[in-house]
């Protein structure tokens, strides 16, 4: 049985350099321990809301200490957005001798299978090396595991792309050395940065930052959810995108990434597309204000997840407010951004100020 903790939640306003909002998740003690959370995902089950997430601590020395960051993930379920229960780590890889950095974790269900899976980042000794970047994959029976971790994949070794859709909106020599990425990393398979899941009647797809980060790839999962196939699309091939969240309205598909800055905040696109494995175009930014420091932070955020909320259908969107104090010294406490996603008369998807809201009232 795993340990079970109540973590009731204030909530402030942060102004982050504008107008931002973000929630504080903070344990009522002396510690004001945070709720350890980051770039995960929501599932919604049985009338919870159930959260994984990267595990940080303070990483000051990490070659030395607190081997277990961002190398866990964690698990809360709540039942209004507000009030979080810990049910702990669902997968522990600190002490697995290949020392992963383990990055944005999502969590899917496989309804054919009756099986839940963790897809997430891996980095081999924690060293972003040219060529590797791995998906790792988990699996349980139960949404709150044990989860069994399966094996790490790249995409598509010794394969070529079913297609390719350059963007027409960059320099040139961008696309080229995307192409040249990805023709150098063939033998050994496409490396996966950062990633996010897709699930749509029974299929699954992984959407990651590939190439360097000079293009995005889909690639359709296998029907147990558990391994990649070959069918894998580039897109965007010249644009330079992470943290990418992919998510369908109205029979279009959105998605949402930011630009790549590391953990310094940037602004938000939105590409869309009639076809998952289709013709991705960027179509605008993510963000709306007429403070021009909102738009150039996406309020201070960058993209983790969307999800739909069962009871009154919208789509939400969390971001990332990385704490970057101190040369990333306090990066463990970042917090969450929550905003309701409002549709242009374009229907192309959008945040402002007053889409920004506490967690406990995006869903009403």
């Amino acid at each position: 049985m795993m340990r079970m903790s109540i973590i009731k939640l204030s909530f402030a306003v942060l102004f982050l350099s504008s107008c931002a909002y973000s929630d504080q998740l903070k344990v009522p003690s002396s510690s004001e321990a945070l709720l350890n959370s980051h770039s995960g995902n929501i599932i919604q089950q049985d009338g919870y809301y159930y959260l994984f997430g990267e595990y940080r601590v303070d990483n000051t020395d990490w070659r030395t200490k607190n081997l277990g960051n961002n190398q866990k993930i964690t698990f809360y379920r709540s039942k209004d957005l507000k009030n979080w229960t810990s049910l702990g780590n669902v997968l522990d890889l600190s002490n697995d001798k290949r020392n992963f950095e383990l990055e944005r974790p999502k969590a899917i269900y496989n309804k054919e299978t009756n099986k839940y899976l963790l897809w997430f980042h891996l980095q081999p000794n924690r060293k972003f090396t040219r060529g590797i970047g791995l998906a790792g994959v988990a699996i349980a029976d139960r949404i709150d595991g044990p989860y069994k971790f399966l094996g790490m994949y790249q995409v598509g070794q010794g394969h070529q792309a079913e297609k390719s859709v350059y963007s027409t909106s960059v320099d040139q020599k961008w696309a080229k050395l995307s192409d040249k990425f990805y023709k150098d990393f063939m033998p050994n398979g496409q490396e996966i940065h950062d990633l996010n899941v897709y699930t749509e009647n029974n299929n699954a797809y992984l959407v990651y930052s590939a190439e360097e980060g000079y293009a995005v790839q889909i690639v359709k999962l296998d029907p147990t959810f558990t391994k990649p196939t070959d069918q894998f699309v580039r897109v965007l091939v010249g644009e330079r995108h992470e943290a990418p969240v992919l998510f369908k309205h109205d029979g279009k598909y959105f998605l949402i990434s930011s630009g790549i800055t590391g953990y310094r905040n940037n602004t938000a696109t939105v590409a869309t597309s009639k076809d998952i494995m289709g013709d991705w175009k960027t179509v605008g930014v993510f963000p709306k204000s007429s403070n021009s420091n909102d738009i150039a932070t996406t309020f201070g955020s960058q993209p983790a997840f969307v999800f739909q909320c069962q009871s009154s259908k919208k789509f939400v969107y969390v971001g990332d407010v990385w704490n970057t104090s101190e040369h990333f010294k306090y990066l463990w406490q970042s917090k969450y951004i929550w905003a309701d996603i409002n549709f242009d008369s374009n229907n192309l998807p959008y945040i402002d100020s007053n889409s920004i809201k506490s967690s406990d009232k995006v869903c009403n």
